[in-house]
């Protein structure tokens, strides 16, 4: 049986396209992932716009799966995925894996700053 992985996109600045993750990332979703993965990689680029996968309902990530994000995201070196929000068995999998085309951040405002982007709702005044 073929599970679907729900994915959802929320605009959380004019800067980057959130993708929100949930489920089981195994060998079962995988070729799903890795098709979901490019499609909004590639319409991210074409807007200019930063991914950010938000992995707060992956429950678990397998080789194969962590395989299909390396295939899709290691070219993205310089400008890689932002990964946000992973349970501490998703992040400790994602961390051993080196992959080179993503970077972890515990919440999406720690990924923005990366960026030097204000969070969502914030307009970068000060008071």
């Amino acid at each position: 049986m073929t599970s679907r992985i729900p994915l959802t996109v929320q605009p959380a600045t004019d800067h980057v396209a959130v993708v929100c993750l949930s489920g089981v990332l195994n060998a079962d979703t995988c070729a799903h992932l890795a098709q979901e993965l490019d499609r909004h990689l590639d319409g991210a680029a074409r807007h200019g716009l930063r991914l950010v996968l938000d992995v707060a309902g992956v429950e678990v990530v397998s080789a194969a799966a962590r395989r299909a994000v390396q295939r899709a995201t290691d070219h993205l070196v310089h400008a890689p995925v932002l990964v946000v929000a992973a349970r501490p068995s998703v992040r400790t999998v994602l961390e051993q894996a080196h992959l080179a085309g993503i970077r972890l951040h515990a919440t999406l405002a720690d990924a923005l700053a990366a960026l030097s982007l204000p969070p969502a709702g914030v307009d970068g005044s000060r008071k």
